[in-house]
C-alpha cells in the first residue's frame, strides 16, 4: 500500500466504494468487506480470498451430497495463508480464522458456519 501509484490507489478506493455499498445495506452480513478494507487489501487479493472460500465451500457441499469425508478447515487455512504469503503479508491463524468467521455470515457461504 505504501508503494502504490496514484492510479493503484484510485483503483483500490473505487473497489472500496463498491464494497461499502453492500456493507451499508447489511453490515452484519458483509462484515468481511469491512475487514478487507481495514486490511487495505487490493481487489485482486480479495478475489483470491473469495475464490479460496468458494472452492472450500463447494467441497463441503459435494461431500455432504455424496456422503464423503468433508474437507478439513486446515486445507482452507493453507490456501488462505498462501494468498497472503504471495502478497508479502504475514497471516496468523487468528487472522485467517477472522476471514472464515466473517465469510460464514455471507449468504453465499452458509456451510462455513459449521466451523463456529
Amino acid at each position: 500500500m505504501a508503494n502504490e501509484t496514484l492510479e493503484q490507489k484510485v483503483e483500490r478506493l473505487e473497489f472500496y466504494v463498491h464494497l461499502l455499498r453492500e456493507f451499508a445495506v447489511d453490515p452484519e452480513t458483509f462484515v468481511l468487506w469491512d475487514w478487507i478494507m481495514a486490511e487495505g487489501l487490493t481487489e485482486k487479493t480479495a478475489q483470491q480470498i473469495l475464490n479460496a472460500l468458494r472452492n472450500h465451500h463447494r467441497s463441503l457441499i459435494k461431500a455432504e451430497e455424496s456422503a464423503q469425508n468433508e474437507p478439513i478447515l486446515d486445507e482452507l487455512l493453507v490456501d488462505l495463508r498462501l494468498i497472503f504469503s504471495t502478497d508479502g503479508r504475514v497471516a496468523s491463524d487468528e487472522k485467517l480464522m477472522q476471514i472464515v468467521k466473517r465469510a460464514s455470515k455471507m449468504p453465499i457461504f452458509p456451510h462455513l458456519k459449521k466451523y463456529f
